[in-house]
């Protein structure tokens, strides 16, 4: 197995504490606390599963902090969220994890082509650039600022601010009319 097969991201079901065999396990264990460790080792089985591209064993994928307790693996088995083997069921592992691994390998050829196509192109060309201009690629430019007086004349409106101030602040020479003085006389 090479470290592609693995997802950093499982596909979850956002339903997945209201699913039916969620709720066989509580009518089975009926206690939170086992409930909650229960959940958590099948949780860890499922993300470690994903994490590696395999169906693993809840014990292969515990947390170090917590103990696989045998009589949890046995209820989670039980309501059919654990294989014999401890493991995630085929039928529910297909269904998640094949779907997500074929969009990734769509994907995958998706950007193979397009680095071919890449490569294929002569050096320095790219398909955003224009046909050659005599000295070099002609990109297109786009203007910077309003497209037309009107736009210019609502734009100078939006920096005024009250009293006919830009921004809202006042002239410097109102602020600190000793300071500009220092300065010396206007040119």
């Amino acid at each position: 197995m090479s470290r592609d097969d693995g997802f950093a991201v499982a596909d979850m079901d956002t339903a997945y504490l209201a699913d039916p065999k969620i709720r066989n396990l509580w009518r089975a264990l009926g206690d939170e606390n086992r409930m909650a460790r229960a959940v958590l080792l099948h949780e860890a089985t499922l993300l470690e599963s994903w994490r590696s591209g395999v169906r693993v064993t809840v014990a292969e994928s515990v947390p170090l902090w917590l103990a696989p307790d045998p009589e949890l693996v046995a209820a989670l088995q039980k309501a059919h969220l654990l294989d014999a083997a401890g493991r995630i069921p085929v039928r529910s592992w297909k269904c998640w994890h094949d779907p997500a691994a074929a969009r990734r390998q769509v994907l995958r050829e998706r950007w193979n082509r397009a680095n071919a196509k890449r490569k294929s192109l002569p050096r320095g060309n790219s398909a955003a650039t224009e046909a050659p201009g005599p000295s070099g690629p002609v990109r297109p430019v786009r203007p910077i600022g309003p497209s037309s007086p009107r736009a210019a004349a609502r734009s100078e409106e939006a920096l005024q601010g009250r009293n006919g101030r830009k921004n809202g602040l006042a002239p410097l020479s109102e602020i600190m009319p000793s300071a500009l003085a220092s300065l010396g006389p206007k040119p």
